[in-house]
């Protein structure tokens, strides 16, 4: 029987689908549709493909149409409701379960994803579906990893051990990828009950298992850790880690428990991780090492010494987070093991966390509501851009900042990014009406102050600046901490600003006329160029001439990138006073302009003028290559582990691989300006971007949980073609939290397969 010219298109759009291409599978699927409207298979088919691209409001619209044609379309309702509950739309998500669980009860993958839905509000309910999918298929092993989260969940770690081992048993029958996926899961979701249980063994032995199909990139992660030799924490954190983990590849699954020396490396991991986070600072790093040093504590086969430190440490935790009770036990537990050491580190935290009182005593929310209110003749505040309206500030909710999952999301929206199929994204340009911008202004403040953290290694940077009114009130609008504010964020709250929590050095008097640029990770080059520069061009904007200033307050100036465009922008390296050396300072006059952006996002009039002042310097070098790999294996997180196969399928297509480090800043503008195609790593090499020709192609390089919109926003002003190429990441949750407490230093493991993928569909092969 001949096939019409639809089903061709359809039995194509599937054969794509099948092999990971989504966007051929949906250009074909469209065309379907376009013959025959009323093909219900296809409005199916392309609402799954448009849900796998992360475009969820468009697949809900095909699963409508499939519903309206056929009111039977069991599976159309399914994927309704997958859709809906990653859109946190669960009413509706729940719903949509219960009516298709009316159509056709016994379908057991709908009383599954019933109760993932519910598991949040209704656990039970959650827990009697997952019971019932199970029922109805006793090989769903899906069903059996989520009773197994559930019961977890509620602490019922017998019961959930119980559900993973049946889940892993399962796996073990079946030949199919995806499965053996879910084993994994199995193996590190189903360790944490080992674990709550106490029973180390058989939660390091399921860990071992776990991380068995990342095999080589954890040995890769050992290869590179295990020869640090930095004494600081994060240092010594990772050495631990390599230890740990080389020890439990190369154990047998019976020498476990007779190996003591892998539970000491283990705990010197923890604890090492926890003193990275508790010298850090904030909320959540504080709850995250308290956790490490509890871990630490459950640790059976740890000396007494370590056991002391921990405990020390978990007091020193508590009492930051202001928990004075609970580290009073923590205290009289050590007192217990050893008076004498209880005393001595008692007087030393005491002194360590003693806390100036110099704090500000109030928080203006903009810097204009304080010069209507102040009539100094030194103060001047002079706006460069039209006042927006301001909108009803929301009570302040929680908010990860940079790193919220909600406001990434809208921003990844806003930017249309879209899975092609096989980890391969692109972005498009953002939703115009959605713009939300900064009021742009230089404040100058006779006898103001400011304030920064001081950087004191690579992962303890500047993370906090403040400037403040000389009768001590922060004004928020100058002001800026970790963890950040996204663009359109409401949930922004300035009173949790760090200088009302840190230990302020003495206020130093400077004389003159003082330019405050710090900026948060101002010692990084992204940041630099993006953030802190472009506020000189606030100045002149102002008409302030950068000779009239008498010193410029930036966190350092001792990187050659640093000196190098300084010197180009002709400010003279005397002028400079670091605030990593000056870090709270008093002026006669503080000229303060506003910041250029949200963090990190750079605006069109500051990119003009970057490439305006930088361009010119590029070297005029003709034997410069059109295709560029960036390294970042002189970095110290972000690495690309497989970089030499990397590079061995790059080579063959004209590429070289370059390590910007050796390049003068002249050299790293030329280079980029002459570019045609990059392929790196997410990290601050691609911030020479910025140098590029329209229409470069851009292969952003990004690990699984570290997807960032910074690059985007620059391809976007200058018209590149950018993609990103996702990375599998190390599927056993708690090993990757050992290698990777933050995400942002999660390292890369390049997928080959969809690099070769995407390379020819770029014509590059």
């Amino acid at each position: 029987m001949q096939l019409s010219l639809h089903e061709l298109h359809y039995n194509l759009g599937h054969v794509l689908h099948q092999q990971g291409n989504l966007a051929g599978a949906a250009q074909c699927y469209e065309k379907v549709l376009a013959i025959a409207p009323r093909y219900v298979s296809a409005h199916h088919s392309l609402g799954v493909v448009r849900d796998e691209q992360g475009q969820q409001i468009a697949a809900i619209h095909h699963y409508h149409q499939a519903i309206a044609l056929d009111p039977s379309s069991i599976k159309a309702y399914n994927n309704l409701g997958c859709s809906l509950a990653k859109l946190d739309r669960r009413d509706e998500a729940i719903s949509t379960y219960q009516q298709a669980i009316a159509l056709q009860p016994d379908w057991a993958i709908l009383h599954n994803n019933l109760g993932q839905v519910l598991f949040e509000q209704n656990p039970a309910a959650a827990i009697a579906s997952y019971r019932r999918a199970i029922e109805l298929q006793p090989d769903l092993i899906l069903a059996h990893c989520n009773l197994g989260r559930a019961l977890q969940a509620q602490a019922q770690h017998e019961g959930a051990i119980a559900s993973f081992q049946q889940a892993i048993e399962l796996s073990d029958q079946q030949s199919d990828a995806p499965d053996h996926v879910l084993a994994a899961m199995a193996f590190s979701d189903g360790s944490l009950s080992w674990i709550a249980l106490n029973q180390w063994d058989r939660g390091l032995e399921w860990w071992r298992r776990a991380i068995a199909p990342d095999t080589a990139l954890v040995k890769a992660y050992c290869n590179w850790a295990i020869q640090l030799q930095g004494l600081d924490e994060l240092s010594q954190a990772r050495r631990n880690c390599a230890h740990f983990l080389q020890a439990l590849l190369q154990a047998e699954s019976a020498s476990l428990p007779d190996r003591p020396s892998i539970q000491a490396s283990l705990a010197k991991t923890y604890f090492h991780l926890g003193n990275t986070l508790a010298a850090y600072g904030g909320t959540a790093q504080y709850r995250q090492a308290e956790a490490f040093y509890q871990q630490a504590l459950k640790l059976q086969s740890i000396s007494s010494e370590l056991r002391q430190e921990l405990c020390l440490k978990l007091a020193e935790c508590l009492i930051k987070q202001e928990r004075f009770s609970a580290a009073l036990l923590v205290h009289q537990f050590v007192l217990d093991l050893d008076p004498h050491q209880l005393h001595e580190t008692h007087c030393s935290s005491s002194n360590t966390l003693t806390y100036s009182s110099d704090h500000p005593t109030d928080v203006i929310p903009t810097t204009q509501d304080w010069f209507n209110s102040n009539s100094h003749s030194g103060n001047r505040y002079i706006s460069l851009s039209t006042p927006q309206p301001l909108l009803p500030a929301p009570a302040p909710s929680s908010c990860a900042g940079l790193n919220c999952a909600p406001c990434l999301k809208r921003i990844f929206d806003r930017f249309h990014l879209t899975h092609l199929g096989n980890g391969i994204h692109t972005c498009g340009a953002p939703i115009a009406s959605t713009n939300v911008t900064l009021p742009l202004f230089t404040a100058i403040i006779a006898s103001g102050k400011a304030w920064a953290m001081p950087q004191q290694n690579s992962w303890k940077i500047c993370n906090a600046i403040a400037i403040l009114t000389p009768d001590h009130k922060l004004l928020s609008d100058l002001s800026q901490n970790y963890p950040g504010r996204l663009p359109g964020c409401q949930s922004f709250n300035p009173a949790s600003h760090h200088i009302f929590s840190a230990e302020l050095a003495p206020l130093e008097q400077i004389p003159g006329r003082v330019a405050a640029l710090a900026g948060l990770s101002g010692h990084n080059y992204f940041h630099w160029m993006v953030d802190i520069l472009p506020r000189l061009e606030l100045l002149r904007q102002s008409g302030i001439e950068w000779e009239a200033i008498d010193k410029f307050w930036i966190n350092s100036a001792i990187q050659p990138f640093q000196q190098q465009t300084l010197e180009t922008l002709g400010i003279p390296l005397d002028k400079i006073l670091a605030s990593d050396h000056h870090s709270y300072i008093q002026t006669d006059l503080l000229i303060a302009p506003s910041f250029t952006g949200h963090l990190g996002w750079i605006e069109p009039w500051a990119l003009e003028f970057l490439r305006r002042e930088f361009l010119p310097i590029a070297a005029a070098k003709t034997a410069l290559p059109k295709r560029i790999y960036i390294s970042r294996a002189q970095a110290n997180h972000r690495r690309v582990l497989n970089e030499t196969a990397v590079m061995q399928q790059l080579s063959h297509l004209g590429f070289v691989s370059v390590t910007l480090e050796t390049f003068s800043f002249a050299e790293q503008v030329a280079l980029f300006a002459q570019a045609e195609v990059i392929i790196a790593p997410h990290g601050g090499g691609l911030t020479n971007m910025l140098f590029c020709s329209p229409g470069t192609t851009i292969v952003e390089l990004v690990a699984p949980s570290y997807i960032r919109h910074y690059y985007w926003v620059i391809s976007d002003r200058l018209k590149l073609h950018h993609y990103l190429l996702a990375a599998p990441g190390v599927a056993c949750y708690p090993i990757r939290q050992l290698m990777y407490p933050s995400p942002l230093t999660e390292d890369i493991w390049v997928d080959l397969a969809a690099l070769k993928i995407l390379l020819r569909q770029l014509n590059l092969s």
